[in-house]
């Protein structure tokens, strides 16, 4: 009897050791990028986040509340004032004589600068612009190197700079080398949940999502995606599928809200009753949701090597996941969307958005925060108002997803769209 409870709590003991393993992630590029440059993690249950250079190992910990980095020695580095008011100095220690990278980042890892600097061994300054209000990150690497601090700005300044001010002492032959501590990347986990990485490569930019049970490496796959105005935009694959994980944004031409045409494109910006393009682009809803098109505007609008999907595309896509699936298609939170968002989850990475749209013969716009509605290339033959084409519809009430062939609409109408690349 003792030797089988001994060997119960041996069990247990062991169980309770496994599941409180920590996870190990490490990223590889794949694709049309060779390395990537910053990831931010988010888990989708806790909310816990974080931005981490591409090359590091994120450590997800279970019963961990917060994010945590190894602490900097001041020799280090080094930022004065912190904060500051747009502008402020940054004294960093070099080990080596070598090529240094620096990079300021926003908090959702956008790469605003980066130099490249042949440094010897010693303390250098540098003079620091940040382009507006707010929280921003500032990473540095080379040989022995890899430094990681935030700079929070108070004003704005218009641009991101990095200038290198010079050297203000070198290391003499006797003088020993200063160690240079490493930043551990740690994030609150429990076995199940899901968390979501936005992977930065240069211009590209590519999501993925896991639930991760092991250690692992993750392949990030970059992909070329950018439409004619020069604006490059996230993807996330899904199945064997290539999908844009942003509303399509091209905006070539602006028009009134009170014109509808079924065979001539139009072009519609959320809230925008005006006819300047830039102005429509400097819009809090153009820069959310991007734009809305008539179904014209939508088959001509997408990046080269990408095409608006059929009725077959999405339905293969949605039928990748378990029912019900408009939650996990959808952002999570209430950002964008309306109280309740049932079931979102986001577990595809898509990240649709609430755009609301442009309806036939109205001189408004409608369902912003509400509803998202996205174009399939189907035509769907003549109803009350003209052609018909179908779309995809979700909803901040409901977690399922009406399929594309179970819903038909007006071309006049003004969606969203999302692109897939071609095969």
């Amino acid at each position: 009897m003792k030797k089988h409870l001994v060997l119960i709590l041996f069990t247990v003991f062991m169980v309770y050791c496994l599941s409180a393993q920590d996870i190990h992630v490490t990223f590889s590029a794949t694709g049309a990028a060779a390395s990537i440059d910053s990831i931010r993690v988010t888990n989708l249950s806790n909310e816990q986040s974080l931005v981490m250079p591409g090359d590091q190992t994120l450590t997800l910990r279970q019963g961990y509340t917060g994010i945590e980095r190894s602490t900097l020695e001041e020799t280090q580095v080094q930022v004065y004032p912190n904060p500051c008011n747009g502008t402020t100095r940054l004294r960093i220690w070099n080990p080596s004589d070598q090529e240094v990278t620096l990079k300021v980042t926003d908090v959702q890892g956008t790469c605003l600068h980066r130099i490249n600097k042949q440094l010897n061994p010693g303390e250098h300054d540098f003079r620091l612009q940040l382009p507006h209000p707010g929280l921003f990150i500032v990473q540095v690497s080379g040989q022995g190197i890899r430094l990681c601090v935030k700079v929070l700005s108070l004003e704005s300044t218009g641009n991101a700079d990095i200038c290198f001010l010079g050297l203000t002492s070198e290391i003499k032959e006797s003088q020993p080398l200063k160690s240079l501590s490493q930043t551990e990347y740690l994030l609150g986990y429990e076995r199940g949940e899901l968390v979501h990485y936005r992977c930065m490569s240069d211009i590209y930019t590519s999501i993925v999502t896991d639930i991760p049970e092991q250690d692992m490496n993750n392949e990030v796959e970059f992909v070329h995606c950018q439409d004619l105005d020069g604006k490059n935009y996230s993807t996330v694959k899904i199945g064997e599928q290539m999908w844009m994980a942003e509303n399509l944004a091209y905006l070539p031409a602006i028009d009134s809200v009170t014109i509808s045409d079924a065979f001539v494109p139009r072009f519609y910006v959320y809230g925008y009753y005006g006819y300047d393009i830039d102005q429509a682009k400097s819009t809090d809803n153009y820069n959310a949701y991007g734009v809305m098109y008539n179904w014209e505007a939508a088959k001509a609008s997408c990046p080269s090597g990408w095409h608006l999907p059929d009725d077959s595309t999405w339905n293969i896509m949605i039928s990748h996941f378990e029912e019900p699936v408009g939650g996990k298609l959808k952002e999570t939170g209430l950002t964008h969307w309306n109280n309740p968002n049932t079931g979102a989850t986001n577990f595809s990475g898509f990240t649709a958005l609430p755009g609301g749209g442009k309806g036939w013969n109205l001189d408004f716009f409608w369902a912003e925060g509400y509803l998202c509605s996205f174009w399939s290339s189907t035509h769907r033959g003549s109803g009350y108002f003209g052609p018909n084409a179908s779309c995809i519809v979700l909803a901040a009430d409901s977690d399922i997803v009406d399929h594309a062939g179970s819903v038909a609409s007006s071309v006049v109408h003004g969606y969203s769209v999302r692109c897939v690349k071609d095969k």
